[in-house]
């Protein structure tokens, strides 16, 4: 698996991405983060640990916009932190920009954890 998912806490979601991520993990990983948010809204913290970019082999799934537009009033905040070489074309997989909530990309966990709890 590219994606590990777990809760730190009823109110904040981090996500692991190392490798290859394909579209399928990441459409497995918003289903579960849409039943997370039936319960109430979350942060997220994103880990990009050895990411290596998004498969190519399904990029028809890639312009799928239904969770960002079903679930982002459902996000408080959302930390991303990796590369900097990673930091443009994350964001705009993240669509910052067309969000409401807050995206901020970081170099370093623990800064990315202090925005979060502010």
């Amino acid at each position: 698996m590219a994606i590990d998912m777990r809760t730190e806490s009823p109110q904040l979601l981090v996500l692991r991405f190392h490798g290859m991520v394909p579209a399928s993990e990441v459409a497995e990983s918003q289903s579960a983060a849409a039943k997370m948010m039936e319960r109430g809204k979350l942060s997220m913290l994103v880990l990009l640990d050895g990411f290596e970019g998004w498969g190519k082999g399904d990029t028809d799934q890639w312009g799928d916009v239904s969770f960002l537009a079903g679930h982002d009033k459902d996000v408080t905040k959302m930390a991303i932190v990796g590369e900097e070489r990673w930091r443009e074309p994350v964001l705009m997989f993240a669509a910052v920009g067309f969000r409401r909530s807050p995206v901020r990309y970081f170099g370093d966990e623990s800064t990315a954890r202090a925005w979060l709890a502010e």
